[in-house]
């Protein structure tokens, strides 16, 4: 489904008033998901020259003819040497002196070969421009989201079933897979994560071999994509009782998410949502084992802007069980929380990790509103409900 033509033309106009407040007469877009939300083509090889009045959706012979069904509102325009020369050629035959580039994304050459292709045009990013239009979701973005979302779940659902002693993680998440795309998503929003026993320890882990075994942590971290929007969630499990030691691990890092969930808003609710995690983590002496951010948007993209980080950014540079003291804010960074807006879809997923023993992670995903946020995560999440 491709979103409503006035939705289109409302996300370009946003754009353009953007260029036109850094004084730029177009924008050479590399990245997929922006060529995709200011165009709606979602094929490969192609890149969007955003003018003032006109658009160029730049791609090669095998996407010309899906590229002039589903591009809206722009020409298409097949390359031939490089698409950087094209764009410069578009660009010296508009009179373009000042452009706009996602500095974030393209890559050195192709960058080298676009200057070179466009002497004359002076160059300033535009990745602020476009991240601030992509976080904040309209009401047709947020519903493929949700869409998304529910998806993933009937998936998962179907699923637990399969978790057995002695099946592999490799298994596991091929299996995952498969039911995502039987449940309707048209692929999954990443690989997924499936990490048995100590391999749980690793948040990114890689699935392999390792086996499920009773009274060990499982994390299962996975997504499903719908209509190009992704979405995310993280559950642990266990197969069996696992012991007094997990049980109060678990309950903590439930507590650190409920913590912050409570805190999810707009405006500070972004940093506060970062300190309230941080500060359970610290008060238990566990929070040198919280080693990433506490969150981040998704949309088209599995990760995009705003992003919340993790205790240090959190609650400053100092170690572990330091706080700043009363009156003093933590020091600005480049990694400190994003402030929230309405219309942000961001997860919230804590997690503690103990190398060469596992790891618990637990993530939902909420939408912001003016008043505080949405849970868009219905999967169960209590202590009891994730022992099969």
């Amino acid at each position: 489904m491709s979103p409503p033509p006035a939705e289109m033309a409302a996300r370009l106009e946003r754009f353009r008033d953007g260029l036109r407040r850094l004084g730029l007469g177009a924008a050479w877009l590399t990245r997929p998901e922006d060529v995709r939300y200011l165009s709606g083509f979602a094929g490969d090889s192609a890149w969007l020259l955003v003018g003032l009045a006109r658009v160029w959706l730049v791609t090669d012979f095998r996407f010309v003819e899906e590229a002039g069904r589903s591009a809206r509102g722009a020409a298409v325009v097949r390359w031939e040497s490089s698409p950087g020369r094209t764009a410069g050629g578009l660009l010296r035959r508009h009179r373009v002196r000042r452009a706009g580039v996602v500095t974030g994304h393209i890559t050195a050459r192709a960058f080298m070969d676009l200057k070179k292709a466009s002497t004359g045009v002076a160059w300033t990013p535009v990745d602020p421009v476009l991240d601030r239009l992509r976080s904040v979701k309209s009401p047709w973005e947020a519903s493929r989201v949700a869409r998304a979302q529910s998806v993933a779940e009937q998936a998962f659902r179907d699923w637990l079933p399969g978790v057995a002693a002695g099946v592999t993680e490799r298994d596991l998440a091929a299996d995952l897979e498969r039911g995502l795309r039987r449940a309707g998503a048209e692929g999954v929003s990443f690989p997924t994560i499936v990490a048995a026993g100590s391999n749980a320890s690793r948040p990114h882990a890689i699935p392999g071999n390792r086996k499920v075994t009773a009274g060990r942590p499982l994390v299962v971290d996975f997504g499903a994509k719908v209509d190009g929007y992704c979405s995310d969630t993280t559950r642990t499990l266990f197969l069996g009782d696992p012991g007094k030691q997990w049980r109060e691990r678990y309950k903590l890092v439930l507590e650190a998410q409920d913590a912050a969930l409570l805190a999810v808003g707009p405006g500070e609710g972004g940093p506060a949502a970062a300190r309230a995690a941080a500060r359970v983590f610290v008060d238990a002496k566990v929070a040198d084992l919280f080693g990433h951010g506490l969150g981040h948007g998704v949309g088209l993209a599995i990760h995009e802007p705003p992003r919340l980080a993790g205790w240090k950014a959190a609650l400053g540079a100092g170690p572990p069980t330091d706080r700043p003291r009363a009156g003093r804010r933590p020091a600005a960074s480049p990694s400190a929380p994003a402030n929230l807006e309405p219309g942000n879809i961001v997860t919230v997923e804590p997690g503690l990790y103990w190398p060469g023993e596992g790891g618990i992670r637990i993530e939902d995903m909420v939408y912001v509103t003016r008043t505080g946020c949405r849970n868009c995560t219905r999967l169960p999440k209590k202590l009891e409900d994730v022992i099969l």
